[in-house]
């Protein structure tokens, strides 16, 4: 079990809240050592909370924390229990509130030491797949799957929040032509009959050449569809967003992708996710990687986090399990852990994370529950009831071995259930094309195949 400790976190970015009883008691410590308050103040009056402050100023400040029970900058609690004596594991039992250092709005309801459970994880895992932490400390997923954006909600709990904390809006691109300027862009909610003239318009470099998209984000959520009309100079487009189904947002019209955007404002939790989760500030996909909690946490906490990150940006296809991410230091981590503490073996080809074999489906079905549908897909990849196209078949025994390391035919079969005669067609065949390697063991005619890691 991971805990963090009160005075692990940032000293300079906090500030709590002691229930009453506890305060009383160290302003009557603070009296019996330094007798009155004034006494008090040169000993902290290089915490870098106060630094600003003049001395009467100071004296004022200090006495008002000490008697109204206002919020304690982390700082000086530290330099506090140092000068009293006070054991830090003894202080942080009595903290009820935690909040930001330079204002305290929107304290949170917290106990120390903080215990990182599977929600903690759940909610770090989908910010750091599908949502973002802004440079202002605010947190945004945006997803079209109604299921993934309410165990994000729900999972809140902990920090005693609720639905009304969030901020939604309906988020739509539309592809317009490259050619089309903004000025020349004219948008209506029919549904709500107004224009709206708040939207933006992006060009995204894809391989197939450039894409200009319209984005909108629009808060107002009344009715279960919203109708948009975007007029452009050479045609009207009609764009329907159905969001009836409580477990998914589609956007009717061609080249139209809809998703609901939830918004947390609250920098204490903001600054927990970037300082305990390692969720790095802005735009972070090609930098992110599993925190420490994660890479030393038990099997549950790891499971609960790789449910999410397969849920999230994994693809449960008929003959493998994808995750896919930019960060290849993020993949080397999940392909480490997962080998360590599951006994499941991967590969990493270009932005994949690549699981095949029937073993490792087997050991992924017992130790993970994702989504139902990518649910019902791995069972069935366990149990060996997916038939494999030829080609597909080629893909999956080449992935065998780049994982499994150099095998034997023999190995092969015992390991998929197929005949040898099989195996050393498919095997024959896999290194005609030049896709595996081979290297003769004996004079029967026994070869060893190996994996050449090569690209698709």
């Amino acid at each position: 079990m991971h805990m963090i400790h009160l005075f692990d976190l940032p000293h300079q970015e906090f500030s709590v809240k002691f229930n009453k009883k506890h305060l009383d008691t160290l302003r009557e410590i603070i009296k019996k050592r330094f007798h009155n308050i004034r006494k008090f103040i040169p000993s902290i009056q290089d915490c870098s909370s106060f630094k600003n402050n003049m001395a009467g100023s100071l004296e004022a400040r200090v006495y008002k924390i000490l008697t109204n029970n206002s919020y304690i900058p982390l700082d000086f609690l530290i330099k506090l229990s140092q000068l009293l004596n006070i054991d830090s594991k003894e202080i942080e039992k009595h903290v009820v509130l935690l909040a930001n250092n330079r204002y305290a709005k929107k304290p949170i309801s917290i106990s120390f030491p903080f215990v990182i459970d599977n929600e903690f994880a759940r909610i770090c895992e989908i910010i750091r797949t599908e949502g973002y932490l802004s440079k202002d400390l605010q947190i945004t997923l945006s997803n079209s799957d109604m299921r993934i954006i309410n165990k994000f909600i729900d999972s809140f709990k902990i920090f005693s929040l609720k639905k009304e904390d969030f901020y939604f809006r309906l988020y739509t691109k539309i592809a317009i032509p490259n050619y089309v300027k903004k000025e020349d862009i004219h948008i209506y909610d029919v549904t709500k009959r107004r224009k709206i003239k708040n939207f933006s318009v992006r060009i995204k470099l894809l391989k197939e050449g450039k894409k200009k998209e319209i984005h909108i984000y629009d808060p107002n959520l009344g009715a279960s569809k919203k109708k948009y009309r975007v007029i452009i100079p050479t045609r009207t487009i009609i764009c329907t967003v159905d969001f009836s189904d409580s477990s998914y947002i589609g956007g009717k019209g061609k080249n139209i992708t809809s998703s609901l955007c939830v918004t947390l404002s609250s920098n204490v939790i903001g600054k927990l996710m970037h300082y305990v989760g390692e969720i790095p500030l802005g735009r972070k996909s090609h930098k992110i990687r599993l925190p420490k909690f994660i890479l030393e946490g038990n099997r549950s906490l790891i499971g609960a986090t790789f449910e999410e990150a397969i849920n999230c940006d994994g693809h449960i296809e008929k003959y493998q399990i994808k995750l896919k991410s930019i960060s290849k230091e993020y993949l080397e981590d999940w392909k480490k852990t997962l080998n360590e503490k599951f006994g499941i073996k991967s590969t990493i080809r270009k932005y994949d994370l690549v699981i095949t074999h029937k073993e490792n489906f087997k050991k992924m079905a017992n130790n993970f529950v994702f989504l139902p549908e990518k649910n019902e897909k791995l069972k069935n990849m366990a149990s060996g009831k997916i038939v494999l196209h030829p080609r597909t078949a080629l893909q999956h025994y080449r992935s065998l071995i780049e994982q499994s390391g150099p095998l034997k035919v023999t190995e092969l079969a015992h390991m998929t259930g197929k005949t040898t005669s099989c195996i050393k067609k498919i095997m024959k065949e896999l290194f005609e094309k030049d896709r595996v390697d081979r290297e003769r063991i004996d004079s029967r005619g026994t070869y060893l195949y190996m994996g050449k890691h090569l690209n698709e």
